[in-house]
């Protein structure tokens, strides 16, 4: 079993190698630095060079970055698709997650979805784990806690109880998190201010007692609503540790080709400071059995 941690050149490979390390440790598995040589360039050979140079930049980067003492294998596969690549290379070595990073288009400490891991999280029959560009876990050992976000459905309710296991794998704490966004004070005519704090309060008592349901005979996880007048100030205000983890359940969430076009998971993905395990349709109800 192993952690897989794709290293695309021209992209700054630390964060997500340090996540990678951080996963390897906390759960005793390989780790794997992979770069995909895409094989475009035809005849052109300084094209060809230069790409290969890239590429071996970036994997000097990436193992630079890790923890001292952390031991990686190094693979270098080429082919068409750098999505058929990965996937094949996860099969290939029982990979338990695979690690992606930020577009560089995202903000520092922000998500933004690049066309590998959009193509990713159509296809992969594991989970996905999306790092902030620039993100860092500090000198983290190992995984402090695990986060499940909870909508209330019965799909996130099944994710929830994966979620619980995937913590006590690790030996991390545990912890459910309900996300909601409302108006600012006097915006919606006819709301009162008193009569929005008695919506989200009640709003806040049934999610929590819809998790205490989910396993009755065993003790209930630590759970807390947040509430913001943004998806930004909700996420930001949730106390996150340095290291992290933030697990959602994409088909929780609609569909997953909204993913990147306003769902509610593109938004909570979008706005995470801290590495979300994004569990595709395909790894959804696998994954969700552990618990």
């Amino acid at each position: 079993m192993s952690v897989v941690v794709a290293v695309a050149p021209g992209h700054d490979p630390g964060p997500s190698a340090q996540v990678g390390a951080l996963l390897a440790r906390s759960y005793g598995l390989e780790l794997y630095l992979v770069a995909v040589s895409v094989e475009q360039f035809g005849e052109d050979d300084a094209a060809a060079g230069s790409w290969a140079q890239d590429l071996t930049q970036a994997l000097a980067m990436a193992d630079a970055s890790m923890p001292r003492g952390t031991r990686a294998r190094v693979l270098v596969r080429s082919g068409e698709s750098v999505r058929q690549v990965l996937l094949d290379v996860c099969r290939e070595v029982q990979a338990e997650r695979l690690v992606v990073g930020s577009s560089d288009r995202a903000e520092p400490g922000r998500i933004e979805l690049g066309s590998v891991a959009m193509s990713l999280l159509y296809s992969a029959p594991l989970p996905v784990v999306l790092v902030p560009r620039e993100a860092s876990v500090g000198r983290t050992e190992r995984v402090p806690r695990v986060t499940a976000a909870y909508d209330g459905s019965a799909t996130a309710g099944q994710l929830l109880l994966g979620a619980r296991v995937v913590a006590e794998d690790s030996g991390a704490d545990f912890r459910v998190l309900s996300f909601g966004v409302t108006h600012p004070p006097g915006s919606v005519a006819g709301i009162s201010t008193r009569m929005q704090c008695d919506i989200m309060g009640e709003w806040s008592k049934d999610m929590a007692a819809r998790v205490r349901g989910l396993d009755p005979d065993a003790p209930p996880p630590a759970f807390n609503a947040v509430v913001g007048y943004s998806w930004a100030e909700v996420l930001e205000s949730a106390a996150w540790l340095p290291g992290e983890l933030l697990m959602v359940g994409s088909s929780s969430f609609g569909p997953l080709a909204r993913v990147s076009l306003g769902s509610q998971a593109g938004k909570i993905v979008k706005n995470s400071p801290v590495p979300v395990v994004l569990v595709p349709r395909k790894a959804q109800d696998a994954y969700a059995t552990q618990g």
